[in-house]
């Protein structure tokens, strides 16, 4: 289904954003042996979806925005270049990941409009979430 509808965007002119860098093109699919190669240099095992996606996709290319990354690329604001662990903000894929529950949760921010209408009362309940954030 993804690669038969990249297929229909590749055929149409639809305007999507940076479409012409990537033109609706995957990179070629990974082998099973490349993704073992990966998982056992790594320490992880990857989930069972994204195995799937790159066995059966591609290992990335096609949007959405600027596509995604091939396997063990990351975007260094000028171009993709390969990361390296702990050299890069990627950091060890063999450590779990420290956010195992919300820890952004941005409910209980006051509303906006009480800017206008009633500033004391914003400033009061931006004091308390700001506190408990």
């Amino acid at each position: 289904m993804i690669i038969e509808d990249l297929a229909v965007l590749a055929d149409s002119k639809t305007n999507v954003f940076d479409a012409e860098s990537h033109q609706f093109k995957l990179h070629p699919v990974a082998t099973e042996k490349q993704i073992t190669t990966f998982e056992r240099r790594h320490k992880v095992d990857l989930p069972e979806e994204y195995r799937t996606f790159l066995l059966e996709v591609g290992r990335g290319g096609a949007g959405p925005a600027y596509g995604l990354f091939n396997r063990g690329e990351v975007d260094d604001e000028f171009e993709h270049t390969k990361w390296r662990a702990n050299g890069s903000f990627v950091g060890n894929l063999a450590k779990p990941f420290p956010h195992s529950k919300a820890w952004n949760d941005l409910s209980g921010q006051p509303a906006e409009e009480l800017i206008d209408s009633d500033i004391d009362t914003y400033e009061r309940e931006l004091d308390s979430f700001e506190k408990r954030y």
